[in-house]
């Protein structure tokens, strides 16, 4: 009994059984006992049985359809919470793109319907002042007329073309002010369709906090992205700064060896003075002996006689004046060797120079390489900038003081060269006196010039070897202001780099500065962003307040449905539990009356089939009264609340 109260369509089938065996039995009865089919009672009650029986097969066929139904209800359901959900994700995804649309639209319409109002409003101020000075002039005119009467027709004419162009510009006037009521009626709608975009849009922001979250991320991305960078940053700006320390190390190593180019020109130029300075006095001399071999010649006889004693004396005064002056000369050579061989060492030390430039001309193409890659990250330069300027200046200020100093020395040096001039002077002075002591005394000078004529010839030589070595330091002069040019080109092609990275600075400046822009508008949005979040937050928390109450209202109903369930859950069970006792009744009543029905059936028949249908007839309408009515109710109650708990 327990399971057929768990399944009630399997007790409905079992109550189905009972009562078809019944009828059966009883027309079994029938054929038997021959009854006779025409009673009335017999007849009523087989029509009873069979209605019950029709009744739980109609019964059964509405129970599987509900079933069937609710199977149908809960499928709808769920393919409508799918259809809701996809149509909610279409709607935020594609909802602000035709609001945005529709706002751009309104607000392109507006626009152009306030241009189209400032531009009839400025017509319309044009042909009003065009109406005040017409006006005018038509009182003018009247004056004029009052004044001249016999200028009629002139001023009849002139009135006429004054009304004609008074209507043209009293139509154009109502044309205008036609238009500027069209345009404020169009205004007017195309304000109505924005505040209906505006709630529309207002409405639908409502539900784009998934967006927020979206663009929240985002933010958060970036700003990791930009902590990155942040954090590369101080690297690049270490390599950035060695460069830079490197260049400005190869510059100075460059302004060195151009300082001492200057400085090794200078002494050259210095040398070369003072070669054309010997040749000077070379020449003289020549002209001088010369001069004197031809006096010589002519007064040989005079001066032999005179002078013999005297001469003697004096050539060997100026043998040891010779041997002075040859000292003099050995020195001066001397110090040419050593000039050469410094000049060797200043070749040598170009060479050293021309190969260490050109080990930083393929360091410095290394740095071009690399700081072309590094121009993409050269966000921070202006400070760096600043401080090359800085630097620069600081150079300037060593330049001038290198230029005060080289000033300087060659104020000392043009000092040294006039006091050379001044004792050269003096010698002459000395050798022209010399020289007027000698024109008395050059009578026994024969040896003495055949001597001087070797000597002479020995320093003809020493010339050419001069004039070779002067030659010589020329091709050297030659070489080294080549070297010169090149290392001007090299400077060349070094400012010509330095004002392309000047350029690719400013370049780097400007994209710095859109940057910092395009981060202020970013910041901006963020700061609309959050005030947009603060106003769903607080609208999200007013809507949980609502749903709070509504749960809570929804809470407060399904208590209260849950103690009626609970109250017919225990009605029901009591009646099942009596209605467990009447079938249990039934089932004795029925065997018991078969068994009394076999034992006197032949004696009292029709009395017994009487009580029984009488019986029979109260215990079915118990049964529907009992049974059938508050299982279908239960059935009812518990799909219902099955259908509410998926909800």
């Amino acid at each position: 009994m327990n399971d057929a109260l768990k399944y009630p369509i399997s007790q409905l089938v079992i109550g189905e059984e009972w009562l078809v065996k019944v009828a059966n039995y009883l027309e079994n009865k029938t054929v038997n006992d021959r009854i006779e089919k025409t009673n009335i009672s017999y007849t009523t009650f087989l029509q009873k049985i069979k209605n019950v029986i029709d009744i739980f097969e109609e019964i059964e066929s509405d129970l599987i359809h509900t079933e069937n139904k609710i199977h149908e209800t809960r499928r709808t359901v769920y393919t409508l919470g799918n259809q809701f959900d996809r149509l909610g994700r279409f709607c935020l995804n594609e909802i602000p793109f035709v609001v945005q649309k529709e706002h751009d639209q309104a607000s392109n319409n507006l626009t152009a319907l306030r241009w189209n109002i400032k531009k009839t409003q400025e017509e319309y101020n044009k042909v009003f002042t065009r109406l005040r000075s017409l006006a005018a002039t038509k009182k003018s005119i009247e004056n004029e007329i009052s004044q001249l009467t016999g200028c009629t027709s002139l001023v009849n004419e002139k009135s006429l073309i004054t009304e004609t162009e008074l209507k043209g510009i009293i139509d154009r006037t109502t044309e205008a002010l036609e238009t500027l009521t069209k345009a404020n009626t169009k205004l007017n709608e195309t304000q109505i369709r924005y505040n209906a975009v505006k709630q529309k849009s207002e409405e639908i922001r409502m539900n784009l906090a998934s967006d927020v979250r979206k663009a929240e991320e985002n933010l958060t991305n970036a700003q990791n992205k930009l902590k990155e960078a942040i954090n590369i940053e101080p690297i690049l700006k270490q390599e950035i700064i060695n460069m830079k320390n490197k260049i400005e190390s190869i510059k100075l190593k460059i302004q060195t060896l151009t300082e001492t180019f200057k400085q090794n020109e200078q002494i050259f130029n210095e040398l070369k003075q003072q070669l054309i300075e010997l040749n000077k006095n070379l020449n003289n001399k020549q002209n001088i002996i010369e001069n004197l071999l031809i006096w010589i010649k002519k007064n040989e006889e005079n001066l032999l006689n005179q002078f013999n004693d005297k001469l003697n004396m004096e050539l060997n005064k100026l043998n040891e004046l010779l041997n002075k002056k040859l000292e003099e000369f050995s020195n001066i050579k001397m110090n040419e060797t050593q000039l050469k061989i410094e000049n060797d060492n200043y070749e040598k030390r170009i060479i050293n120079y021309q190969n260490e430039i050109s080990k930083f001309r393929k360091s410095i193409e290394l740095l071009e390489s690399r700081l072309l890659t590094a121009q993409d990250l050269l966000q921070t330069s202006n400070t760096d900038y600043n401080r090359t300027q800085l630097k620069h200046s600081s150079v300037k200020d060593d330049l001038e003081l290198t230029k005060s100093r080289t000033r300087t020395e060659q104020d000392e040096k043009q000092n040294m060269l006039k006091y050379l001039q001044h004792k050269i002077d003096e010698f002459e002075n000395e050798w022209n006196e010399e020289y007027s002591t000698m024109c008395n005394k050059v009578q026994t000078l024969d040896e003495s010039l055949l001597k001087s004529k070797t000597q002479f010839s020995e320093l003809k030589t020493r010339l050419e070897g001069m004039k070779n070595e002067k030659n010589f330091l020329q091709e050297k002069q030659n070489k080294l202001k080549l070297s010169l040019l090149a290392l001007m080109k090299v400077k060349l092609r070094g400012t010509t780099k330095l004002s392309q990275l000047r350029c690719t600075v400013a370049d780097l400046t400007k994209t710095n500065k859109t940057l910092v822009s395009e981060v202020d508008i970013l910041k901006r949005q963020t700061e609309q962003m959050n005030q947009l979040q603060t106003k769903r937050e607080l609208q999200l928390s007013n809507l949980m307040k609502t749903r709070d109450l509504v749960l809570k209202k929804l809470k407060e109903d399904l208590k209260e449905k849950l103690s009626l369930n609970l109250t017919l859950s225990d009605q029901y069970i009591k009646m099942q539990e009596e209605q467990s006792k009447l079938l249990s009744l039934f089932y004795l009543a029925v065997t018991n009356s078969i068994l009394d029905q076999n034992q006197l059936f032949n004696a009292e028949q029709k009395k017994v089939s009487l009580t029984m249908m009488e019986d029979i007839i109260i215990i079915i309408n118990i049964i529907i009264m009992l049974i059938i009515k508050p299982r279908i109710e239960s059935l009812c109650i518990k799909q219902w609340n099955k259908f509410i708990m998926l909800q």
